[in-house]
């Protein structure tokens, strides 16, 4: 897989991570979090106060950059 694509582990609860188009704007933006499978209480959580990006290549290159807070 081109690791442009590849999404790394959630930092915070190490659950899958997913990017997803968010259709709530009139702009085509993308959102990238873990899929909530260890719990929606994840600060990594997918729909919890998500950045969002205006090319899905700038989302993963941001979600593959970031620590954990603890």
């Amino acid at each position: 897989m081109n690791e442009m694509n590849e999404l790394k582990p959630c930092p915070f609860c190490g659950g899958k991570a997913i990017v997803k188009q968010d259709g709530s704007s009139l702009y085509d933006l993308w959102i990238v979090g873990c899929d909530g499978k260890y719990g929606s209480e994840c600060p990594g959580y997918i729909w919890k106060a998500t950045p969002v990006y205006l090319t899905k290549g700038m989302a993963i290159y941001v979600w593959n950059r970031r620590e954990s807070d603890g």
